[in-house]
């Protein structure tokens, strides 16, 4: 499935990992079906990794689409995009990043720069990642994030 979320209720954070081509149709369901499990609430904390995404087929009025109809989080949890480089994976994140208008929506180049601003330590998101059954492109450090919040 190019598009998976993983819930980790305890620790109010979604992860959502994107790999190969991707279409808008995969990003729609995926957001319905993520939207309807028991335990997500829409004001978690959100890491989104789009490192292993080969194509996004999606455009301007896709993304917009999305955003406005079925887009299930509100502004209320900070939500952090890793979209490494600076070609159209990363301009169309930085476009819905505009749609969101949000301060707690960003994207970021790194996960180590995602996990900070989120304020998560590494070993709760490493933990996730496990559960989730899926790795990030990049590799986590093994230190707490500077400025995360101590449980």
């Amino acid at each position: 499935m190019p598009v998976q979320h993983f819930v980790d209720a305890g620790n109010r954070l979604v992860i959502t990992k994107c790999s190969g081509a991707v279409s808008r149709a995969e990003v729609v369901t995926s957001m319905e079906e993520l939207s309807s499990q028991p335990d997500f609430r829409c004001d978690f904390r959100q890491l989104v990794d789009l490192s292993r995404v080969s194509k996004l087929n999606v455009g301007f009025n896709d993304i917009e689409a999305i955003h406005r109809l079925c887009d299930p989080f509100s502004n209320e949890g900070k939500r952090a995009v890793i979209a490494p480089g600076h070609g159209a994976i990363f301009g169309l994140a930085r476009m819905y990043q505009l749609l969101v208008d949000h301060e707690n929506f960003q994207v970021f180049q790194t996960i180590h720069e995602a996990i900070v601003w989120l304020g998560l330590e590494f070993a709760i998101v490493n933990v996730s990642i496990r559960k989730a059954d899926f790795t990030p492109n990049q590799q986590l450090p093994r230190k707490r994030a500077r400025g995360a919040s101590e449980k």
